[in-house]
């Protein structure tokens, strides 16, 4: 009988948790992580209504005809500019990164399904608007970036981030706003309070508060402002930009995920993560078997977890064994109270392994994630 691809074992696992929604008859949790991690608080939400589209202020719960002009507002971010009646004997030294406290002031715009978000796309490629004096502004070419962009901090879409945090039971589609609303038992006769209730499950969960997690989330959302701006510039140089930005933008996505316990064992299947069992210490590595696919190399840093609490380690040696992968981990010291052989001398029964991104402080943290209800 011939193994399954990797498409095939992700799919039966997630007919698997899906099969087991529907036991329970309402979309159950699939991320004890906060998958919403917007610096910026959301404060309209895009939907289509009658065949046109709205958009809801969350503030007030009043809505609007969506407009051409709500592009220019969000994606208008000033350059900066000397005040004006500054004094000629002062030094004036302008801000390097005006981008952050424009989205920091205007907030997280949130589209209600994929279907919108084209929409919004559309609409954008039918008014261009080119670059004002003294602004930042191509709605055009800056959505052909954003619409292609999954797991968008600044625009993210509803029902994407809910299919991040939940499974949903079978027979529902999770491209649906509708299949969500009656997933989740959500009156549909008033759109607003049915937004509202699903933004209000979309931002549910703990918050990790690891400092590798952290700093990737902070990442992430600076490489995000930078693909925001730099794309309204188009150039050879600011593509070439662009690449390297999403690059790193996705490398920080993925490496958030594998903070979430609850999925190490689905990314394991695609490689994201590996599974790391049979492990004996040697002196100052941790050798052990690793599971296949493991695409990391000899030299290669990486962070090694029990599902709870996060080191930093580097790929010390791969070799085969028995026709089996065995892979060799430096066990590193911290300044910390907490280390790498605090973990190893618990004994768990299986750990995980999963690749750095392309840029993490330098330090050593080895601390714990949790969650503290009273600051969610």
């Amino acid at each position: 009988m011939n193994e399954l691809t990797i498409k095939e074992r992700v799919e039966v696992y997630e007919a698997t948790q899906r099969l087991a929604s529907s036991d329970e008859q309402t979309p159950i949790r699939k991320s004890i992580l906060r998958r919403m991690h917007q610096p910026t608080h959301v404060q309209k939400i895009v939907f289509e209504r009658r065949n046109a589209l709205q958009v809801l202020n969350v503030a007030n719960g009043e809505c609007s005809t969506f407009e051409a002009q709500e592009l220019v507002d969000y994606f208008t971010v000033p350059f900066a500019q000397k005040p004006e009646g500054w004094p000629e004997d002062t030094a004036w030294v302008p801000e390097k990164y005006t981008a952050e406290d424009h989205m920091l002031t205007c907030g997280a715009l949130i589209f209600a399904d994929r279907r919108t978000l084209n929409l919004v796309h559309r609409l954008a490629k039918g008014h261009g608007f080119g670059s004002e004096p003294g602004f930042s502004c191509n709605p055009r070419r800056q959505m052909d970036f954003i619409s292609r962009m999954r797991g968008s901090i600044l625009f993210p879409v509803l029902t994407e981030v809910l299919d991040s945090s939940y499974w949903l039971p079978l027979g529902f589609d999770s491209a649906s706003l509708d299949d969500w609303m009656e997933a989740f038992n959500v009156p549909t006769v008033q759109v607003e309070r049915s937004l509202a209730s699903l933004l209000s499950h979309a931002i549910a969960g703990q918050t990790c508060h690891d400092d590798l997690y952290l700093k990737s989330i902070d990442d992430a959302f600076r490489n995000e402002m930078s693909i925001f701006v730099t794309s309204s510039r188009p150039s050879t140089r600011s593509d070439h930009a662009l690449f390297q930005r999403i690059e790193k933008f996705v490398s920080h996505t993925e490496f958030m995920a594998c903070f979430e316990p609850a999925l190490l064992e689905l990314h394991s299947i695609t490689g994201v993560t590996s599974s790391l069992t049979e492990y004996q210490q040697e002196d100052k590595t941790v050798e052990g078997l690793i599971s296949s696919p493991f695409t990391s190399k000899v030299g290669k840093k990486v962070i090694i977890t029990d599902g709870k609490s996060f080191y930093r380690s580097e790929v010390a040696e791969l070799k085969f064994v028995d026709h089996q992968l065995v892979a060799g981990f430096l066990v590193r010291g911290a300044r910390r109270a907490t280390t790498l052989q605090d973990l190893l001398d618990s004994h768990p029964h299986r750990l995980w392994v999963f690749e750095e991104p392309f840029s993490l402080p330098s330090g050593e943290p080895g601390t714990r994630w949790a969650s503290n209800p009273e600051s969610d």
